[in-house]
């Protein structure tokens, strides 16, 4: 029963080729967020940034996924990817501004070198090799060499930002330290 999970969790869907695995992470990572945010940011807002976290979460992922696969090739997409992580990034920013939702602390980074160090670890035990050859074969006639540890740092990529979410509570607290602090 749990090959038939795991086998189901690496099944390829979608005309892009990707995971049912990557598939449930950044959708349970989005509805999350927004259910941390809809306590105190109206739905609509809500919906938005949850999404917009999701996906620099994602597009931060691909960004090391793609130095990683194709620091040696003409055909990485590492310089888009980090186009797109700076707007992202600056997007976050001027929307924090306004509903003062995220803060950075120390289970944000914590979770970040993990996630670090998981890319570190697939790459010395030859995951991105097998995973060079899995891809020339156009996702055929090679075994797929995803396994529990990409999954987990797959996991990792998103939702190390969840700490950056504040609670209803953390929330308030710092609107109303930052009404009382004088200027």
């Amino acid at each position: 029963m749990l090959d038939e999970i795991y086998k189901f969790l690496l099944s390829m869907v979608g005309p892009n080729h990707f995971h049912v695995w990557s598939l449930i992470v950044y959708a349970t990572f989005c509805f999350f967020v927004f259910i941390k945010l809809v306590k105190y940011i109206h739905p609509i807002y809500s919906f938005m940034l949850a999404y917009v976290i999701g996906m620099l979460g994602n597009n931060l992922y691909e960004s090391l996924w793609q130095y990683i696969m194709y620091e040696t090739s003409i055909n990485s997409y590492f310089i888009q990817y980090i186009i797109v992580d700076i707007g992202l990034i600056i997007l976050l920013i001027v929307s924090n501004k306004i509903f003062k939702f995220a803060h950075i602390n120390k289970w944000l980074i914590i979770l970040g070198i993990v996630e670090l160090s998981t890319f570190y670890f697939l790459g010395i035990t030859g995951h991105y090799s097998a995973l060079r050859v899995w891809i020339a074969n156009g996702y055929q006639g090679s075994v797929d060499p995803h396994n529990w540890l990409w999954m987990i740092n797959k996991a990792l990529g998103v939702w190390f930002l969840y700490p950056l979410i504040l609670s209803k509570e953390q929330a308030w607290k710092r609107k109303k330290d930052v009404i009382q602090t004088p200027k």
